[in-house]
Formats: C-alpha cells, structure tokens, sequence
C-alpha cells in the first residue's frame, strides 16, 4: 500500500532535478511556519520548485490570437525574475511568483509536518530506512550537482521523510482507523460512476523492432480488432461470465494482430487491470472516447484508437464480483477520490499556521542564485 500511495503523489520526481544556491554563509534555518522549523535546504528547494512552477504558470497564460510568449525557460533565472507577466489576470513579476509559490511550498510541508504529529502519526523504522536508501540513491545520481548547488544529502533525505508523512496522512485521516474513515463501501459505490475499473488489452500499431507504421499495417489491425469486437458483442449475452469471455477472444484474436506488424503477443504484456478517473478521461482521451468510457455498464467493452499508436479495448468490470477488490485498488481508489481534497485542507492550513520566517535569513538565499541544470 504504501509504495503504491507514494507512486501516485508523484513528487519523488522533483528531487531528482533538485538545485539551488548556498552561499558560504548560508543561515541554517530560515524561520519557522507554525512550530515547523524551515531549514535553508528547504527553503533552497521550495525556492526551485517554485521558480519551475512560476515558468510554466507564465508560459500557460492565455494570450490574444497571434501572440507567442517569450522561452522564459531559456532565459537566464536573473532574467526571467524581471519579466513584467500576467498571470490568473494579475500583473506580478517573474520574482513576485516564484516568491508566492516558495511559500506555498513552505506552507504545505509545514502543514504536512504539524498535521502528521498532531495525529500521532510516526514514521516507522521500515519507512525511515525506505526514506533513507531512496535519498541516498537521488543524492548518488546528482551529487555534483547537488553540491554545486549547495545541497546535501541531509536535505534530500528532509524531503523524502515528508513524502512518507504525507504518504501516511492517507490513511491517518481517511483509513480504516482514520479520523474521517471511508468504508469499502462507500469507495465501492464510486466505481462505475466516477471511477472505472477495466479490464483492458492493447495492440501496437507500430513493429516495436523499428517502430515502422504503414497505412496498410494500421488498417489490417484494426480490421482484426474491429472483429474481436464484433465477435465479443455477439456471444456477450449467451456467456457465462462477460469477463472471461473477453480475456479469451483476447487471447484468441489478438495474436494475430500482433504478427501482423511482426511482434510478439504475451498475455502478460497485452492484457491487465487498471483504474481510470476523470483526469485520465481528460488527459488521455477524446471527449468522444471518454463519454463511452463513461456510459459503460458492467461488462461493456469499447475500443479505442486515440493515439494513433495503439488499439486499446477497455472493459468496465466490477472488481468485487471477480474477486480483485484487495488492499491495492482499494487504495488507489481512496488516493483517486481524496487526494486532491487532503492536498487543499493541507493547503490552507497551512496558510493559516504563524508565519515565523526570518526575512533577513531568506535574502541571503536569493533566487536570482538558483542553478537549473550543470549545462
């Protein structure tokens, strides 16, 4: 479960870019947000991530038909700080929204951390050692970067304590014991109307030796699939289990829709389980695609070629019923449903916590310092 939660809040990824600036006389503590003390390195890299934030609110901006922005990325960091920009209808600078979304970074661990002690909550040894291996593994793979920069393992190891902790928040807040607890039942319901479970299998359009597409290639294919699909809605309401028969015209039919383009079908790799909510429907798919995948009843199939590098076959299927209702999906579901509302309580309560930083500390970590990259 707890692998699973820290896969999803897919934050470890900013460590590995971590950079920032430290003088020779950097403070070591930059002030406190609520009874959480700010350490310089963490203050360094809240600063860095909001300076990447702040590029891509900027570049994101809507701007009249005709109008480009300018590659703030490519700007020296000095430069960028300077920018007159536009943001959410408000006039600001490059240096005014790095320092607002600093403090949202700030204000968010600090949340993190007095949420998790005020629940009780404590890292386990299993997770401290866990924590421990994963930043000395980061820290091995940037050392001269980092210390170019002025961090040090201390620092990557900081921030992955905190990935743990929010990671655990799940579960203290809307776990079995949890002080907002949240039954199978209830994430059960949500299955099928906002949340999807699918059975689903994939075919490449493309040889996966020399990654070749041919408009023929891609027609015999999906002529194949189309059958398989055909076939699957002919014998649906005389089946026994609609499940089982779509894995078996997979195992059938798809084979030869694979040689087809000269690859090689494995159950394993073609067919598997998986959860789709509505950011995914957004992300990934059609509007058209998505409204089938949302009018699905139980056991309905639709096939899907948005990307125009796979055919995709997606099967709405009742995990309880089959017997794959385990502790996994029930916490991808928790994590699908409450993530984003824990994100913001923790948001705003952090904003609400005393804001104790010592502005003198801050000045000399300037942003202007920061470092993106060693090229």
């Amino acid at each position: 479960m707890k692998k699973r939660i820290l896969s999803l809040l897919c934050v470890a990824a900013l460590v590995l870019s971590l950079a920032g600036c430290a003088l020779s006389s950097s403070p070591k503590t930059v002030g406190t947000i609520g009874e959480t003390t700010i350490s310089s390195g963490m203050y360094l890299l809240s600063q860095y991530q909001g300076y990447f934030a702040a590029l891509d609110m900027a570049k994101d901006e809507p701007l009249p038909e005709g109008e480009t922005h300018p590659d703030y990325a490519a700007m020296p960091v000095k430069d960028f700080l300077k920018q007159t920009l536009t943001v959410g209808g408000a006039e600001t600078t490059g240096a005014e929204l790095v320092a607002d979304q600093t403090m949202k970074n700030l204000q968010y661990y600090a949340a993190v951390d007095a949420s998790f002690a005020a629940l009780g909550g404590e890292l386990t040894p299993e997770e401290l050692a866990q924590a421990d291996a994963d930043a000395q593994n980061i820290w091995n793979g940037g050392e001269e970067l980092y210390k170019k920069n002025g961090f040090s393992l201390a620092t990557v190891q900081e921030y992955q304590y905190t990935l743990h902790k929010a990671a655990d928040l799940m579960d203290l807040v809307y776990g079995e014991n949890g002080t907002q607890a949240v039954s199978d039942k209830e994430l059960q319901d949500h299955l099928g109307q906002d949340l999807w479970f699918v059975h689903s299998a994939n075919v490449p359009l493309y040889n996966a030796a020399n990654f070749q597409m041919t408009d023929d290639g891609t027609a015999k294919v999906t002529e194949i699939c189309q059958k398989m699909l055909d076939r699957y809605n002919e014998q649906r309401e005389g089946a026994e289990s609609a499940y089982d028969l779509f894995t078996s015209l997979a195992k059938e039919v798809l084979p030869e829709a694979y040689t087809t383009l000269e690859n090689t079908f494995t159950p394993e790799a073609a067919l598997a389980p998986d959860l789709l909510d509505p950011s995914m429907l957004e992300s990934y798919f059609s509007s058209e695609t998505a409204d089938k995948i949302r009018s699905m009843k139980d056991g309905d199939v639709v096939m899907v070629a948005d990307s125009g590098f796979t055919v995709e076959f997606f099967q709405l299927v009742n995990p309880v019923t089959t017997g794959e209702w385990n502790e996994e999906l029930q916490q991808r579901t928790l994590f699908a449903l409450y993530s984003k509302g824990l994100q913001d309580g923790l948001q705003e309560y952090g904003e609400s916590l005393a804001n104790g930083l010592d502005t003198a500390a801050m000045q000399k970590l300037p942003a202007n310092k920061i470092v993106p990259s060693l090229g």
